[in-house]
């Protein structure tokens, strides 16, 4: 499979520069890559672990966080306080500081990653990029551990710095990069006109030439701090055709996230609820408190929400209030809708009842459905059911057992750990500073930290690093002794 590269926009920006800065990457990229061998992704404005990232990069060797910042001149980047442009403050987001700002980011689309059950080895080092949409010259007083993974560059240099950055770990096939879009949901959100390859819907040429006024062509000639964009008689030619990848994405499920903090507009949350509509737990409580589901409703929209009668309630009537649900969805196709596993919870109802009453909605494009639903009618077998039977990695395997090995010490210890997820370090305001596969914060120890920075945050908050063997060899040693 030959690659190129291919844009997605989940959602558009709120300002102008950061629209500008979008288009003119895309190009960039378009430009560069449209020959290459992989697959090279840009994507916009994602929402991933309560974090709207700008953009991110997803590249054979690398997937790297992205941040616009519409400043430039002298730049002064440090780990403590503001950064500056020209003496002027740099915002941070909805953070403090730039590098707050980065290091919420990094950890944000890692664990978002990571719940998606992507490839630990892609995202054990996620490299973080800030692009300032206006020429600079840096004066980096980051440490050389924190330069390690974040990266500063400007416009001109953008191309660059995205070949310069990689992470050893990762080795993703053009296949892998097209289901990680896959997984991500992305395939609503494809920009053809942006992209490098062709597909089989109309771009809309109109928006196209309205959006490029600011944004004059050049020859290719010109240095590479221009803009350089291949004519379309040259793009057109069978040399450089790339086969349509949009039904390749189509043929697959979409499936509605495992961990939703946000919607983008004209997404819908589809919850189960009980007979008083009381909107307290679960996905009901989410509704209410983020989606504007409304106390009371049993069934029907309200806010960002569509409610399903499931506790209290029999599956026949659960079964005519999807019939219902059905008919708002033909009625409201403007919108996409979110399906969690209703009934499949505290309801009690039989997952394979549930996932039969939504079954129509397969071939419905803007219809999202839990991997649960989908598993029942492909007969698929979980990942981590397989992991059991199926053959792996030997040092993966090994890891695993020490881990088992290790909780046990643990608990014959009487010593709490992280039973599910990664181990986490936050300051008051709950951000996260360090990550660690698995701790115990009552011994301050941690085991297996994701890379070099989240190790030297831990040893300053006073925790000691252990490798499980080691640990466990101790814990032999001690039990010897006594």
């Amino acid at each position: 499979m030959n690659g190129g590269f291919i844009a997605f926009r989940c959602g558009n920006y709120e300002t102008t520069a950061e629209r500008e800065q979008f288009r003119l990457l895309c190009k960039k990229m378009k430009s560069k890559y449209f020959k290459s061998e992989h697959f090279y992704l840009l994507v916009a404005n994602y929402n991933i672990f309560d974090s709207e990232l700008d953009a991110i990069v997803i590249k054979h060797d690398a997937i790297v966080a992205v941040e616009f910042k519409n400043y430039g001149g002298n730049i002064v980047a440090t780990e403590n306080g503001d950064w500056t442009a020209n003496g002027i403050a740099i915002k941070g987001g909805s953070r403090k500081t730039v590098y707050q700002q980065a290091r919420i980011n990094h950890a944000s689309i890692k664990n978002g990653l990571r719940d998606l059950g992507i490839n630990n080895d892609w995202i054990r080092n996620i490299p973080t990029l800030i692009v300032f949409n206006q020429p600079i010259i840096l004066e980096n007083k980051l440490s050389g551990k924190v330069q390690s993974w974040l990266h500063i560059t400007d416009n001109a240099h953008f191309i660059d710095k995205i070949e310069d950055i990689t992470n050893n770990s990762a080795n993703l096939s053009n296949m892998d990069i097209i289901d990680l879009a896959i997984s991500l949901n992305l395939n609503p959100f494809i920009v053809p006109e942006l992209s490098s390859i062709s597909f089989d819907i109309e771009a809309n040429t109109q928006e196209e030439e309205e959006q490029d006024v600011h944004e004059p062509e050049v020859p290719a000639s010109q240095p590479d701090n221009q803009i350089s964009v291949q004519s379309s008689e040259s793009e057109e030619s069978p040399e450089i055709r790339r086969k349509p990848i949009i039904e390749m994405l189509k043929s697959y499920d979409r499936f509605t996230p495992n961990h939703i903090f946000a919607l983008r507009p004209n997404q819908i949350f589809v919850f189960g609820t009980d007979k008083k509509g009381s909107q307290k737990y679960g996905a009901s409580g989410l509704a209410a408190k983020k989606f504007g589901a409304q106390i009371g409703v049993v069934e029907g929209k309200t806010g960002d929400s569509y409610a399903l009668p499931t506790k209290g309630f029999s599956i026949s009537e659960l079964s005519n209030a999807v019939s219902r649900f059905k008919d708002f969805v033909d009625a409201n196709n403007q919108f996409f809708y979110l399906v969690t596993p209703v009934g499949c919870g505290h309801a009690g109802f039989n997952a394979s009842e549930v996932a039969k009453l939504f079954e129509p909605f397969i071939s419905y494009e803007n219809v999202m459905l839990p991997h649960l639903f989908v598993d029942e009618y492909l007969g698929v077998i979980k990942e981590e059911d397989k992991a059991t039977s199926s053959k792996s990695d030997s040092s993966d395997c090994q890891e695993k057992e020490l881990i088992v090995v290790l909780k046990s010490i643990l608990q014959e210890r009487g010593i709490s750990f992280n039973t599910s997820g990664s181990f986490l370090l936050k300051d008051e305001e709950g951000n996260v500073l360090a990550e660690a596969e698995f701790g115990s914060a009552e011994e301050k120890i941690v085991f297996l930290p994701y890379n070099i920075q989240s190790q030297i945050v831990f040893k300053n908050n006073g925790y000691s690093i252990w490798s499980p063997e080691d640990y466990i060899a101790q814990n032999n040693q001690n039990n010897a002794k006594t």
